[in-house]
């Protein structure tokens, strides 16, 4: 949490994980303070996860899977190195005086690639157990805190802090939800309003009716604004949020149109905060906002995984043709192996537009030459 000129308020400086899942030595130094996202590119497999993980770890070492064996976490503080063998807590709270000894940062959350469900049920003893701050990073079964339960449970209490829960959710869903309210004449539940493709309103629907892509979005965010709400006074506008937030395979269940939004949209809903997210696909690389940076996650029998800065890659000048075929994805090919080579014109042009029109044109030339008596081959060529 170095604090310089322009740098966001808590941000991931450096890190270096040794033997945790798989990787035997990694790490980077220097990362810049004013990087907003943080993107890890790699083919599956290869260890993306693993590296969230072990920055979890670093971050939040209290609470880990319980079932999976402990992580000997060594933190230099004040000078002295700490070894401390993380089997001993895994509670969702640090035990008392254990702080002292190994630091963690309380404006954090994680998030794994399965994040549609929620808890509707937080009382439950399964729910809270599965809704832990790192619980989803770890396991598939995690449910999110429920933002539907905290709107219900504060809406006549703190109206100031659900409006500022549902604007929240509202700009994270771009537009595609046009309201968030409570059905005081269907017991209470939660209602959304989808917009169609010219804005108008649809039937208002449950959390369960929604697609996945809404779902995932809304149980993500809620359980950021509720985990951050315990920290920051119930008013707060969420755009003063400070932390850091890591988020497995970030476009997941997403259409393209979303997937090249989201980083811009979470820029804007919080821009005190720091994402670092890994994706398989380059869409999200086209919406990442300025001084982005991009690493790639690489794995050998005789290095295991290891992390590469692709800060030579300046991909805000990139197509997603060049982006694919750039040392982020390595795509040695981009063609269809079905193209018939020599015998198809390929598509080149900057935009499905272009292709139609193009097309529109050749077929008028083709028409003008047959009635010039002109071979509308040579019209092609």
């Amino acid at each position: 949490m170095q604090k310089t000129k322009d740098s966001l308020p808590i941000t991931l400086k450096s890190f270096q994980i040794e033997n945790y899942a798989g990787i035997i030595k990694t790490g980077l130094k220097d990362l810049p303070g004013d990087a907003q996202w943080i993107f890890l590119t790699g083919e599956n497999g290869f260890g993306k996860t693993s590296v969230l993980r072990g920055v979890a770890v670093g971050l939040y070492p209290y609470e880990l899977q319980r079932d999976g064996g402990g992580v000997s976490i060594e933190i230099v503080k004040d000078g002295i190195s700490i070894k401390y063998d993380s089997r001993k807590i895994f509670d969702s709270k640090p035990h008392t005086g254990v702080d002292k000894i190994l630091p963690y940062l309380e404006q954090f959350a994680a998030y794994g690639a399965s994040r549609i469900e929620i808890a509707h049920d937080a009382s439950s003893n399964e729910a809270a157990d599965k809704s832990g701050r790192l619980y989803s990073l770890f396991r598939s079964d995690g449910v999110l805190l429920s933002v539907e339960a905290e709107i219900i449970k504060w809406r006549h209490d703190a109206p100031t802090y659900v409006a500022n829960l549902k604007n929240a959710l509202l700009q994270v869903l771009d537009k595609n939800i046009g309201d968030i309210y409570v059905d005081v004449s269907d017991n209470a539940k939660v209602k959304y309003v989808e917009l169609d493709n010219a804005g108008e309103p649809l039937p208002p629907v449950t959390f369960g009716q929604l697609a996945s892509a809404y779902r995932s979005i809304i149980a993500m965010s809620g359980d950021l604004l509720i985990r951050f709400y315990k920290i920051y006074p119930k008013d707060t506008p969420p755009a003063e949020f400070a932390g850091i937030v890591l988020i497995d395979e970030l476009d997941v269940h997403m259409h393209p149109k979303m997937q090249r939004r989201i980083p811009g949209i979470l820029s804007g809903v919080f821009p005190k905060m720091q994402f670092i997210a890994s994706i398989h696909s380059p869409i999200p690389i086209l919406g990442a906002p300025e001084n982005a940076v991009f690493l790639k996650v690489l794995r050998t029998k005789e290095e295991g995984i290891t992390l590469h800065n692709l800060d030579t890659v300046q991909v805000r000048n990139l197509t997603p043709n060049t982006l694919l075929s750039s040392p982020i994805f390595d795509f040695d090919e981009i063609i269809n192996d079905q193209h018939k080579k020599g015998k198809e014109r390929l598509v080149t042009q900057d935009s499905y537009q272009e292709v139609v029109f193009n097309k529109m044109l050749d077929e008028k030339l083709k028409a003008l030459a047959e009635a010039a008596n002109i071979d509308p081959k040579l019209i092609s060529k």
